[in-house]
């Protein structure tokens, strides 16, 4: 420390000054400073002795103030008329200290906090103009603080705690203007709070509870404008509530409840205009109730039963529009209903029942025989009266080693195209 005293008149002179790391800050006058935005960003300075001396009373821009720095000194910055924010602690991996701050201007967080392994202090802050919290929180470890906040103008909140191992407080907040809520909570293992929002105004739901362990909350949710609920479910071992939602605009069901092992509840949804629904219930081992669905628009249909160990309803499905059907039913060990399917548009149903150990209803697809590999192994009660020319592709559907003559006949047929050349 000397006598000596910096009053920089521009960003560029002050960030040359905090860059000298034998000036201690304490001796720079920022009185004149409008902008610190990336002042200390990917800076080696270790000590910050003299930053609470700085007047910030002028500061519109804060961010990247101190990413992915060493900083870990209390800050007690006037903020009176900052409006942005976005990323000023990012990658701050030890950073720790309480925030007195005044947020009444600021419109963007984003990524304020993201990667802050260690932080967790009370933010009592005043957030009435902020739009946008996504990633705010992002891979906060520690963090498990009450935030009572005004998010009534907040739009996107896309990975705001992603990754927030710790995180369970409750948040009675104002969505009123909320679009996006894509991996909100991903990997939030403890989150298990109630959430009574207005999602009027959400398009994308996908990853929203992606492992979630523990969530199991109702969700009384007005969902007519969401587009997409792709893993939005994904690996909640938990969760077992009724969605009474209108769906009718969503076009991606994909992964929406795999490794749900708990669910098990009704699904009254139009699902007119969903295209993909492949690996929809991968994994659901209770899953097992009726599926009244318009399936006229699917093209994927991969994987959607894998695993559902319960699952054995009728599906009265247009199925004239899917193109890809393996392992649809693999594994499911209680499956036996009748398929009346149109699978012209078919073009793989490779281990599609594998190991359907209860089915012996026939199937009447059409399908070309290079499209079916082990479409049938393990099903181990088909079984038919009446051989025909078709026993000889056997081997391929059931891949169970044994010569041809010891496969049981079957009781389903496997159409070729007409304008498919067989292999």
């Amino acid at each position: 420390m000397t006598n000596k005293k910096y009053f920089p008149l521009t960003k560029e002179e002050l960030k040359e000054l905090v860059n000298n790391l034998d000036i201690y800050l304490g001796d720079i006058d920022t009185s004149r400073m409008f902008d610190m935005s990336s002042l200390f960003q990917n800076s080696l300075r270790k000590k910050f002795d003299g930053i609470e001396t700085w007047n910030t009373s002028n500061v519109l821009n804060m961010e990247r103030m101190f990413e992915s720095s060493f900083i870990n000194k209390p800050l007690n910055f006037d903020t009176s008329n900052v409006k942005n924010m976005e990323y000023m602690f990012a990658d701050c991996y030890l950073f720790n200290q309480p925030i007195n701050f005044n947020t009444s201007k600021v419109k963007n967080m984003k990524n304020m906090f993201s990667n802050c392994y260690f932080f967790n202090q009370n933010l009592n802050w005043d957030t009435s103009n902020v739009k946008n919290m996504s990633y705010m929180f992002e891979n906060c470890h520690s963090f498990n603080q009450p935030l009572n906040w005004d998010t009534s103008n907040v739009e996107n909140m896309s990975y705001m705690f992603r990754g927030c191992h710790s995180f369970n407080q409750p948040l009675d907040w104002d969505t009123t203007n909320l679009t996006d809520t894509y991996s909100m909570f991903s990997g939030c293992r403890s989150f298990n709070q109630p959430l009574n929002w207005d999602t009027t105004n959400v398009e994308d739901m996908s990853y929203m509870f992606e492992y979630c362990h523990s969530f199991n909350q109702p969700l009384n949710w007005d969902t007519s404008n969401v587009e997409n609920m792709s893993l939005m479910f994904y690996y909640c071992h938990s969760f077992n509530q009724p969605l009474n939602w209108d769906t009718s605009n969503v076009e991606d069901m994909s992964k929406m409840f795999e490794y749900c092992y708990s669910f098990n509840q009704p699904l009254d949804w139009d699902t007119s205009n969903v295209e993909d629904m492949s690996d929809m219930f991968e994994n659901c081992h209770s899953f097992n109730q009726p599926l009244n669905w318009d399936t006229s628009n699917v093209e994927n249909m991969a994987g959607m039963f894998k695993n559902c160990h319960s699952f054995n309803q009728p599906l009265d499905w247009d199925t004239s529009n899917v193109k890809d059907m393996n392992f649809m039913f693999c594994e499911c060990s209680a499956f036996n209903q009748p398929l009346d399917w149109d699978t012209t548009n078919v073009e793989n149903m490779e281990y599609m029942f594998w190991n359907c150990k209860e089915l012996e209803y026939e199937m009447n697809f059409k399908m070309p025989y290079n499209k079916t590999k082990n479409m049938f192994h393990g099903c181990i009660l088909l079984s038919n009266e009446e051989e025909d020319n078709e026993t000889k592709h056997s081997k391929e559907w059931f891949n169970d080693q044994k010569e041809i003559d010891e496969i049981p006949l079957l009781k389903f047929k496997i159409i070729e195209n007409d304008d498919d050349d067989e292999n």
